[in-house]
C-alpha cells in the first residue's frame, strides 16, 4: 500500500512515530513545504493497526492540559481512546481505502474531533469533580 502523509504541524510526531515502528525503510519519497512535510511510504501490512498511535499521540497533544503530564495523557489514552480504537482503526482503514494521501492535521481536526471532545469533557468532570469534592 503506498500512501503519502503530511503533517500540518505534526511533522515531529509523525517523524517519531516512523522511527519507533522502524518504518524509515518504507519512506520513498520526503519533502518538506513551508511548515508541510510530505512522506510517502509503501506501507507494510501493520501499517493501518500500527497508525493509531500516531493519532493518538496527535489528539493527546492537542489538549493543552493533557499534553503537560504524561500520567494525565496516559490515564486520558485509556479512558477515551482505549475503548475507541476498534472505531477509529476502522475510520482511518475506510480513509485509506478511499485515498492515497492523508493528512494527519486535518484527520484530527474534521474525522476524530469527537475524541478530542470526549477528552475535553472527560477532563471538565475531573475538574468539577475535584472542585466539588469537600
Amino acid at each position: 500500500m503506498r500512501l503519502t502523509i503530511s503533517t500540518g504541524s505534526y511533522m515531529n510526531e509523525l517523524m517519531d512515530w516512523i522511527a519507533q515502528n522502524n518504518y524509515n525503510n518504507y519512506i520513498e519519497n520526503f519533502e518538506i513545504e513551508n511548515d508541510n512535510c510530505f512522506i510517502t511510504l509503501n506501507a507494510p501490512r501493520n501499517f493501518t493497526s500500527n497508525i493509531i498511535t500516531l493519532f493518538e499521540r496527535i489528539i493527546l497533544e492537542r489538549n493543552q492540559v493533557a499534553k503537560v503530564h504524561d500520567r494525565l495523557k496516559e490515564l486520558l489514552a485509556n479512558i477515551v481512546i482505549g475503548p475507541s480504537k476498534k472505531d477509529i482503526i476502522h475510520l482511518i482503514n475506510k480513509y485509506i481505502l478511499e485515498s492515497d494521501h492523508i493528512n494527519l492535521e486535518g484527520f484530527v481536526t474534521f474525522r476524530l474531533s469527537d475524541y478530542s471532545h470526549m477528552i475535553d469533557l472527560v477532563l471538565y468532570q475531573a475538574v468539577k469533580n475535584a472542585l466539588m469534592s469537600p
